[in-house]
């Protein structure tokens, strides 16, 4: 493929650093024009430790990493690190490290898969929580036999311990290989009766090619829905708010979603009433994805205050609802140029709370910000919620930052999505995005090229 005609200027070190922890494709483009020479020590330690921690599943984003080093000088270097760092057990990025291992076995290094195995084999009889991280990866490697094995390891736990909750079932395949597997199964049993264990434990699940039924479906979210409202209780909230349990909102947002609204009505007025901000801090959590019974002046208050916990977690409940001065509050602080920090969810107020002359504000009020991580995602997706609702091309400015400001994949794609329904996907954004780390908007660049082409 010819990279020359690639249109941007080569990039410094913090740069391709940015890009490449975003998986954007100029960082790929980068490395196929000048080589690695610059940037290997970006590029291996990207390759074990994954960049971008809050990515949402980025498809693809190892084997991007891996073509970039994968016929280069650098091979044995990055190969060496990565297999030793696949052999640490108690690494976090384990999951990713088996993903570049698999490339490397792929593509014919033994030593790679002997490693992708030993250390998926080994995790498999651990019978801990993630015993079933390289699982996919071996499959993937050593196909049906690679199964086989992992199958009798999980066999001979269940002979141990038919209560292990950590044996994984037939979602950890892809459709083909569960298919060849299931056929062969009631052989392999004659041969090995020990795999009887195994079979019979999936007797309790479908596999990923039959997908459940509108009533299983409708039956799972009804037993999601009682086990919500049996662990979290309206006596069991209001008692951890009290006590300042938690450090995180799931709890709290949990019960908000599941709550009636007259529980949520307690919620409130224990809220108003209270003084304590880290009791109304976790009370506020509550509302994080439902309205607020009442527009009270006490949210406004905490909205607009010096308090950066409440102020952030009080925009994030007001904008559920649609009122005209939810609306004037967000064109306050967007005329302020006030959106970094505790401010970061101002944006939010605009999904709800749209007017037509909104976009081009919006598009001036983003383009000169320079944010942090946590406040370039968090401005991004709501620029993507704002778009996706409203289709209007004066956001044109403002998707363009927040395609620059994400580091999640799967916010870039649908910003990409958006840019293209407003006529917007094309020039640099469209031409770069053909070598993106995620395989979605890769597919979409080139299927829109092709459509350009005829």
């Amino acid at each position: 493929m010819n990279y020359s005609n690639y249109p941007s200027e080569k990039l410094n070190r913090p740069q391709f650093t940015s890009a490449l922890h975003k998986g954007l494709g100029r960082a790929f483009v980068y490395v196929k024009r000048y080589g690695l020479d610059e940037v290997a020590d970006i590029v291996k330690q990207a390759c074990l430790h994954y960049p971008v921690l809050g990515m949402e599943a980025g498809g693809g984003y190892n084997a991007w990493l891996y073509s970039m080093f994968q016929q280069t000088r650098y091979y044995q270097e990055f190969r060496e690190a990565i297999l030793n760092a696949l052999e640490d057990e108690t690494n976090q990025d384990l999951g990713d490290l088996f993903a570049l291992a698999k490339e490397m076995a792929l593509s014919g290094d033994e030593l790679a898969r002997s490693i992708v195995r030993k250390q998926a084999l080994n995790l498999a009889n651990s019978g801990s929580s993630i015993n079933n991280v390289g699982a996919i990866e071996w499959i993937e490697v050593g196909g049906i036999n690679a199964l086989l094995e992992l199958v009798r390891i999980y066999s001979q736990r269940l002979l141990k311990n038919p209560e292990d909750e950590n044996i994984p079932v037939w979602d950890f395949l892809d459709n083909q290989t569960h298919q060849q597997f299931e056929n062969k199964l009631p052989d392999y049993i004659q041969k090995e009766p020990i795999l009887k264990a195994y079979s019979d434990y999936l007797r309790q699940y479908k596999g990923p090619d039959a997908p459940p039924t509108p009533e299983e479906l409708e039956a799972r979210r009804k037993h999601l829905f009682e086990d919500a409202r049996r662990q979290f209780t309206l006596e069991s909230i209001l008692d951890d708010a009290k006590n300042k349990r938690r450090y995180y909102p799931g709890n709290y947002v949990t019960f908000g979603r599941h709550a009636t609204k007259e529980e949520l009505a307690v919620v409130f007025s224990v809220l108003l009433n209270e003084s304590d901000e880290e009791v109304c801090l976790r009370l506020l959590w509550v509302f994080s994805r439902n309205p607020v019974p009442a527009l009270s002046e006490k949210i406004y208050f905490w909205a607009e205050g010096e308090s950066e916990k409440l102020k952030g977690a009080s925009l994030t409940a007001l904008a559920w609802n649609s009122d005209k001065r939810i609306h004037e509050l967000g064109h306050k602080k967007l005329l302020d140029g006030d959106l970094l920090g505790p401010n970061r969810n101002i944006m939010k107020l605009f999904v709800k709370n749209y007017e037509n002359s909104d976009g081009q504000l919006i598009s001036d009020a983003v383009v000169s910000l320079n944010p942090a991580k946590e406040d370039g995602d968090a401005i991004s997706h709501s620029i993507r919620d704002i778009a996706e609702r409203h289709k209007d091309p004066d956001l044109a400015g403002a998707l363009k930052w927040a395609y620059e400001n994400t580091t999640s994949p799967l916010c870039r794609y649908g910003i990409v999505i958006e840019l293209d329904a407003i006529k917007q996907f094309n020039g640099a954004i469209l031409i770069e995005c053909q070598y993106d780390s995620d395989e979605d908007i890769r597919s979409l660049a080139k299927e829109k090229l092709a459509h350009l082409s005829q």
